[in-house]
């Protein structure tokens, strides 16, 4: 400790060195981490891919020209939402080695190709989460976007299969013109750059720090109170440089990365054009029904609370009972009713306060339900912080995306975010026909 204070430089290379061999050699774990969170399971399971993934990925390993000891590496898993993900890199080594492996995570609906074989359980119908009961129009609607074509399917799967390859990869294979000015890296090397960039700039801003400090004798000119605030404003502005130099080359690297997998096959050009359109529905659609969601969450809070306090108020004793008495409640507009918990079993007009069951009204109840305190997407559905394939990501993008952070934090960084939104991407690929 004594050699540290001593030697101020010692201690900075030893933290820089420090921080990028952690942060490279964690990342395996990290992604499989990141499987394990998202990853659909059934009855304590995990659902492993269908019939129909493992026809569409067969035939985008033989248009990408992918050999076979490499596609055998590659482990296709169902995630709980409608967001893909693909983790890690592939080569052409014959190790078994762990970190030589790579997942792809695609939407659990991709198994279905008709609305009729998705399962209405475990979907959240008639809940905070979706106020709609299964055969409202809203939810009928659903069920058919959660049916996606087999073209655009084509397109996603070999999308993150040329993302697992890299651009260098790629071009060797032959499969597809990359554009030397426009590389993209496999997702484990592209989250190590991520990581070791953050490790360096903080490196860079503890010497800056240390050279003004020599050359101004800030220890002896300048209060303790104002060297520290200084200190972490040249902390901060190197972090945000940093980050925007960061979410720009990630912006590039998945318009790069789409214009490979389009020259690649005409048919991923075809599918990738309407893969963008669906997604962009898709999260229309969930936009839209975000306000539905929160009045319902709110009104269940209400509830939830007055279980608790066993002191029901006569407008919520009114509500409930008017939704006891007609179940076609939920099909109405969403102006025109409240959300009435599944939970309530028994309430009638001449029933007491202290003999309400309210079984489930508790807050471990109101903890499954989670609901985003800010817009991830606009009401067009193109994305605001991250672009498409970024969003399970334990990164700073990802979260934001994910709905986790205050909204405080994220209405700071929707100005500092210019993520390839879904429109600028089907742009791209229309402008290559």
């Amino acid at each position: 400790m004594n050699l540290f204070l001593g030697k101020p430089q010692v201690f900075a290379a030893t933290g820089l060195v420090g921080g990028v061999i952690t942060s490279c050699f964690i990342q395996p774990y990290l992604e499989v981490f990141i499987r394990w969170h998202h990853v659909k399971t059934e009855r304590g399971w995990e659902i492993q891919p269908t019939e129909r993934i493992n026809r569409i990925a067969s035939s985008v390993f033989t248009k990408l020209k992918v050999p076979e000891t490499v596609r055998n590496k590659v482990d296709f898993f169902f995630t709980k939402s409608g967001e893909a993900v693909a983790l890690g890199s592939l080569s052409n080594e014959q190790s078994k080695n762990f970190n030589d492996y790579a997942f792809i995570g695609l939407p659990y609906f991709c198994a279905y190709e008709d609305p009729s074989d998705i399962p209405l359980e475990d979907m959240n119908f008639a809940s905070p989460l979706f106020p709609y009961t299964a055969y409202s129009a809203q939810g009928m609607h659903r069920l058919q976007l959660m049916c996606l074509s087999d073209v655009a399917l084509e397109f996603l799967i070999a999308r993150e299969v040329a993302s697992l390859l890299g651009s260098r990869k790629l071009k060797e294979y032959g499969t597809s013109e990359v554009e030397s000015n426009s590389p993209f890296l496999p997702p484990r090397l592209a989250s190590r750059v991520a990581c070791v960039s953050l490790v360096v700039s903080l490196y860079l801003a503890y010497q800056v720090c240390y050279v003004l400090n020599r050359l101004l004798c800030l220890s002896s000119t300048c209060l303790r109170p104002f060297r520290l605030l200084g200190y972490t404003g040249i902390t901060v502005l190197m972090l945000l440089c940093q980050r925007q130099l960061i979410v720009s080359w990630r912006h590039n690297a998945s318009m790069a990365l789409d214009a490979a997998v389009a020259r690649a096959n005409h048919d991923f050009l075809v599918g990738g054009i309407e893969y963008y359109d669906w997604k962009r529905n898709w999260n229309s659609f969930w936009m839209r029904l975000l306000p539905s969601a929160r009045r319902a969450m709110k009104v269940l809070r209400n509830v939830t609370r007055a279980a608790l306090t066993t002191d029901l108020s006569p407008l919520l004793r009114y509500q409930v009972q008017r939704g006891l008495k007609d179940p076609t409640i939920l099909h109405r507009n969403p102006a025109s009713y409240y959300f009435i918990p599944v939970s309530i079993d028994q309430l009638d007009n001449g029933s007491q306060q202290s003999n309400l069951r309210l079984d489930d009204c508790s807050p471990a109840y109101l903890s499954a339900y989670h609901l985003p305190g800010y817009d991830a997407n606009s009401l067009q559905g193109d994305e605001k912080f991250a672009s498409d394939g970024e969003t399970l990501l334990f990164n700073m993008a990802g979260l934001l995306a994910f709905g986790v952070l205050p909204a405080w934090l994220a209405s700071v960084f929707q100005m500092l975010s210019f993520p390839a939104t879904c429109t600028k991407r089907k742009a791209a690929l229309e402008a290559l026909l």
